[in-house]
């Protein structure tokens, strides 16, 4: 199922860190709690919600509790565009 992933980059020196979003097929229903292993991320990222609208069904928003994404954790925002993420402007 296509799926966009949201999460966060590093931020630039005196900044804030970035939305980023990874769009991608899933095969198969994630589930809260799981973790998922994502491109420019070191390791496991564990889902804190996910969301289905009716408006785009063939579409799932998953989304990671921002308290576990330790700065340390965060790509920073050029090795997730390498990686395929793009900044996040929507949320």
């Amino acid at each position: 199922m296509r799926t966009n992933v949201h999460a966060r980059a590093k931020p630039r020196r005196g900044g804030v860190s970035e939305n980023i979003r990874l769009s991608l097929d899933l095969p198969f229903m994630p589930i809260l709690g799981m973790g998922l292993m994502l491109p420019a991320f070191g390791g496991f990222q564990e889902i804190s919600s996910i969301f289905w609208d009716y408006r785009n069904p063939g579409v799932l928003e998953i989304y990671f509790e921002e308290e576990a994404m330790f700065e340390s954790d965060m790509p920073t925002l050029s090795a997730a565009k390498a990686a395929g993420w793009e900044v996040d402007r929507d949320h």
